[in-house]
Formats: structure tokens, C-alpha cells, sequence
């Protein structure tokens, strides 16, 4: 059984397999590794060959400016939609032999399509708990998203403040494809934590600009809505809304800080901002 495996992750932070290294948060986590670890760092990247590979991660730094050690990334070629992760048949079982951390920031975000157009996202988070459990036995770090618990009932939203895995029936009321896939994936990570797979789990609402540049990621639908709103000439008053957003560096901390802890080990955390701003203050 899994639990049988070698248990690599205890102990300092060494080899970690990083997805979504070209991404908002992935760029900043890795950031976080390079400052705060010395661990040797595998990013999976979609590029067609290992230099633009390369390139890829060191210009999605220079956009956000993070300095990285290119010394210890080490870019492989693969795509999270394919069977084991469209990596060569090498490259799978060095990974499989070498890595110790899984950090798994990648993700297709729309909050538009069903679930269906998610199916792909949820067979990548399978093919790494496979990993996670070939030759070592690895640590999952999944990013995941409040929309996994935000639930609708009779045209009532609601966040489940629940630090844990949701139930079947709550899951029943997820209002999203993005979330109820989301709520697949940690459920898929659940299972496998019953044969031995550790795990930790966050759950993000918006993530904004880096508290020490101010650099974010304009496109994201929160400040697509920002746009929409300053563009209006008029303004509701007394809007009761609360918006809850963490700064991109703090989320990146908030999981390369608690790698090594055992105490962080199978938790679920909702991962909040401790003073939610007033939309009308925020205006």
C-alpha cells in the first residue's frame, strides 16, 4: 500500500514539482522557495522546447519583479491535460523518484462554464496523486478556492466556514462548474489521503497585488468588475458587501511558510483576510 512508501517530505524542504510556475500565484510561490528554501525546484511548463520553457518562467518573473535563482529550477516540458502530465516516460519516473513536495497551483479559472469544461483539470490533480504515490510517498499542497464551498439555496449565497472537507450534500449546492470541480479535487485528495497521500489544502477567495510592489494580475475577473465599476459615473450607497483579498506575496507565504510543519499536515484552511474591507471604503 502507499502508506508502506518511504515518506520523503519529512525532514527540511528539498525537491518540490511546482505546476502553474508561469502563473500569478505559481510565479510568487516560487519567489517564496527561492528565498526561504533551498530546495532544488521542478516547474512543469507547456512550451515546446526546455530553453522557451525557460524564458516562459524567467519573463513571467520579470513582469511581477521576483528575482529567482535559475541555478535551482528546473523547467520540464508537459501539460497538466494529459496522461501523466504529457511528461516523457524518463522524465515521469524521475520525478516520481526524486520529488518530495507536490505544490499544484495550476488551474483553468472561469466561473462562466460547467463543470464539464473543468473534467481536464480534474484528471491532472488524478495523475499527480499518482505521482504522489509511485515510488515515494509525497506531500499534495492544492490550491484550491472558496467557490468549493460557496453553496446556493433558494437564491441565498453562503461561504461554508468549514475547515474541512465539505460533504456530498453541502457539495450539492456548490453554484459553480469551477468550484464543484474544485470540490472534486479536494475530494479526490480525501480518498487519497485514507492510503497514506498527506495534504494540505487552501482555499483562496481574490488574490490581489503583491503587498510590497503593488504588481497584480489585471485580467482576473475582480478587477475586470473594477473596470466595469469605475466607468459607471454613479454608485450605489451603503453597499453591505465585504471584499476579502489577500495580497498574492502573503498567499504564496501562507503555503511555502507552513511546508515543513508536521502540525499543518491533512488540514483544510480557508484562508481569509483578518480585516475584510467595506466595498464602500474600498471605492
Amino acid at each position: 500500500p502507499p502508506s508502506a512508501l518511504d515518506h520523503t517530505h519529512d525532514g527540511d524542504v528539498k525537491v518540490v514539482l511546482l505546476t502553474g510556475a508561469t502563473g500569478f500565484l505559481g510565479c510568487h510561490i516560487l519567489s517564496q522557495l527561492m528565498d526561504t528554501t533551498q530546495a532544488k525546484v521542478y516547474c512543469l511548463v507547456r512550451a515546446p522546447s526546455l530553453k522557451k520553457a525557460q524564458k516562459r518562467i524567467q519573463d513571467t518573473a520579470a513582469n511581477y519583479q521576483l528575482k529567482i535563482d535559475m541555478r535551482r529550477i528546473v523547467p520540464v516540458l508537459g501539460d497538466m491535460e494529459h496522461p501523466q502530465l504529457g511528461l516523457s516516460k524518463k522524465n515521469w519516473l524521475k520525478l516520481c523518484a526524486e520529488v518530495e513536495h507536490i505544490i499544484h497551483t495550476a488551474s483553468y479559472v472561469n466561473h462562466i462554464q460547467p463543470y464539464f469544461a473543468f473534467k481536464k483539470s480534474v484528471a491532472g490533480t488524478n495523475e499527480l496523486l499518482t505521482m504522489a504515490t509511485s515510488q515515494t510517498l509525497k506531500m499534495m499542497h492544492f490550491v484550491s478556492s472558496t467557490t468549493a464551498s460557496t453553496q446556493v439555496n433558494n437564491s441565498h449565497f453562503s461561504v461554508n466556514p468549514i475547515e474541512d472537507f465539505i460533504n456530498t450534500d453541502d457539495a450539492s449546492l456548490i453554484c459553480s462548474g469551477y468550484g464543484q470541480s474544485k470540490w472534486v479535487q479536494e475530494e479526490n485528495i480525501r480518498q487519497a489521503s485514507e492510503y497514506g497521500v498527506r495534504y494540505t489544502i487552501y482555499r483562496f477567495s481574490e488574490i490581489s497585488g503583491s503587498s510590497t510592489t503593488g504588481i497584480g494580475n489585471t485580467d482576473d475577473i475582480f478587477h475586470r468588475i473594477l473596470r466595469m465599476m469605475l466607468s459607471v459615473p454613479v454608485r450605489a450607497q451603503g453597499m453591505p458587501y465585504l471584499l476579502d483579498i489577500i495580497p498574492v506575496d502573503k498567499a504564496a507565504q501562507s503555503i511555502v511558510f507552513g511546508m515543513a510543519d508536521k502540525g499543518k499536515r491533512n488540514t483544510v484552511f480557508n484562508v481569509a483576510n483578518q480585516t475584510p474591507l467595506p466595498i464602500d471604503r474600498f471605492y
